[in-house]
């Protein structure tokens, strides 16, 4: 699902869930000294597209602010008392390149962006994906020239989650770059945000979509689309063209300036397109009653739970404290609702898990969310326990857990929301199949990085697929190139690989319990990250190999 709706622009709220009753995203916007203010979360006397209690039940809001010193924490917490059915990206500074009156300095950026940090990055929403940390940067401005990292919180990089854009006309090589005379192709428009959001690691997004009619009343040089054919097969089909590549929300600004201009409640074939777009996202919002499953993956780690621990099984324990779905005290954003994935099929998901904590039963719940963490899995999204919670965007360090419920008796496993999280492997979990700790990783790859030329393993050094297709020389048996793949693995788990990347080479790897040379050095050498290969690895070789292999490798 790609949430699609409006900005209000100058419009109510209420006006607009009137016109668009399917919405599933909405965009607000609090200019120079508006603040930022939690009343807006419950004041009714307010009009326009500030009065936050308006918004649709369940919708996704994007919220961005001018000014420096609001209390970001205040409207984060009046939201989750008001209403915790909306998710929300909140933007530290509405489009900050403009340099219009209010917008901040780039050392005021930074130091707002701090401020952020502080207030927010540790917060549970966050972790949960309830609350997602945005940057919002106009496209046309990057398009002639501009250069984003001036804008880019680089010393703050770890609290940003989205990357978001403003998308108005321009086209490079046209007379007037902002009156082309064609409706532009949705890969071109669209390939600014893919580009730097695959350079940044990020997710992104559209807050703001509007292209005119291409017509000489509105300042373009000709008359080409006069009833708004054409516009209305562009929104189309850059709006599924976005969505094919990985946008996460797609937002149209009404714009109260009159027909064929901005506005599409004065723009019959537009606004009817986009009716159907919204209509058609919000059928992929599930609802009680429609079918749904669980990820195979978190179906695998409930098996061998509870086959490594029968006497915990129900009833010995409370069938609910073993809950995948949700229950009433759940937001419908929640991992443990049903939602529509493209690469996890037709059918809803869920991909998150409870297991509870019976050590008395012999489940000791949060020693395997260690062992998990520990893993570092690709599958896993985050994991919470006894008031701790960690994960990929934790650094897999554990970090407070502040939500209402510290999981001491239980524990909670998100996985991510792309095609790895049906794999069926076997976790790394148990006392016999414990997989390499941090210092066994460590060892063995500063033992590898030290004798491949003493250069550093990474992307700007030495290639992983050198580094292993050397390490393997020193044992030219499968055990070491098994063992060398397990421990850089560790080390290398920040590189990434396109979804498509993944997808593809896993289905080349061998199956649990195998090992298949070819394969796994194919997989190396096509540039998947190694902790993916590692996990299609029998763990129970690693340590034993991972001794011999250090051993070998500082001889």
């Amino acid at each position: 699902m790609m949430p699609t709706g409006w900005c209000p622009g100058k419009r109510g709220i209420d006006e607009m869930v009137k016109l668009y009753q399917d919405t599933t995203a909405v965009r607000v916007f609090f200019g120079v000294g508006d603040g930022l203010p939690a009343s807006a979360w419950t004041d009714t006397t307010r009009t326009g597209r500030q009065r936050l209690s308006a918004l649709p039940v369940g919708c996704h809001l994007i919220v961005s602010f001018k000014d420096q010193n609001v209390d970001r924490l205040a409207f984060v917490q009046a939201w989750q008392q008001h209403r915790p059915d909306v998710t929300v990206d909140l933007i530290t500074h509405h489009e900050p390149e403009q340099q219009e009156g209010g917008d901040p300095t780039p050392e005021q950026y930074r130091a707002s962006w701090t401020r952020t940090r502080e207030q927010l990055a540790g917060h549970p929403a966050r972790a949960e994906g309830r609350l997602r940390l945005a940057t919002c940067w106009t496209l046309q401005w990057i398009r002639r020239g501009g250069d984003w990292r001036v804008w880019w919180p680089d010393h703050e990089a770890d609290a940003v989650d989205l990357l978001l854009f403003d998308w108005y006309p321009f086209m490079a090589g046209e007379p007037n770059p902002w009156k082309p005379r064609v409706y532009e192709d949705p890969a071109s428009a669209l390939k600014t945000p893919i580009d730097i959001a695959r350079q940044l690691g990020r997710d992104w997004g559209i807050a703001e979509v509007d292209h005119p009619r291409i017509l000489r009343a509105n300042g373009f040089t000709v008359d080409l689309d006069p009833d708004g054919t054409l516009a209305a097969a562009w929104y189309r089909a850059t709006h599924a063209a976005a969505r094919d590549a990985g946008c996460r929300v797609w937002v149209h600004f009404h714009a109260d300036a009159g027909a064929a201009v901005g506005d599409l409640t004065k723009r019959p074939a537009e606004q009817q397109v986009f009716r159907e777009l919204i209509a058609e996202e919000a059928a992929m919002t599930w609802r009680k009653g429609q079918p749904w499953r669980t990820v195979r993956s978190l179906d695998r780690l409930n098996e061998q739970i509870r086959a490594a621990a029968p006497r915990a099984v129900p009833p010995a324990t409370p069938a609910t404290s073993w809950g995948s779905i949700a229950d009433s005290a759940h937001s419908s954003t929640s991992d443990h609702y049903p939602h529509f994935y493209s690469a996890l099929g037709a059918t809803a998901v869920v991909c998150a898990r409870d297991f509870p904590h019976a050590p008395s039963l012999g489940l000791d719940a949060h020693k395997i969310a260690e062992q998990l963490r520990a893993s570092r899995d690709p599958r896993i999204g985050y994991i919470i326990s006894n008031g701790r919670i960690t994960g990929p965007n934790y650094g897999w360090k554990w970090s407070t857990y502040s939500g209402s419920d510290p999981h001491d008796t239980h524990i909670h496993v998100s996985t991510v929301h792309t095609a790895v999280a049906d794999s069926g492997a076997d976790w790394q979990i148990g006392d016999e199949d414990m997989p390499l700790s941090d210092a066994d990783v460590e060892r063995v790859a500063t033992a590898a990085a030290s004798k491949v030329h003493g250069q550093k393993i990474g992307k700007s050094s030495v290639t992983i697929g050198t580094a292993l297709e050397r390490a393997y020389s020193y044992q030219p048996k499968i055990d070491a190139l098994t063992a060398a793949v397990a421990a850089l693995g560790g080390i290398v788990a920040r590189e990434s690989a396109s979804p498509e990347e993944v997808k593809a080479l896993l289905d080349r790897l061998p199956k649990p319990g195998q090992v298949d040379e070819r394969a796994i050095i194919a997989g190396v050498l096509a540039g998947l990250p190694p902790e993916r290969i590692a996990a299609a690895i029998p763990p129970q070789i690693a340590r034993d190999v991972a001794d011999e292999l250090s051993r070998r490798l500082t001889s």
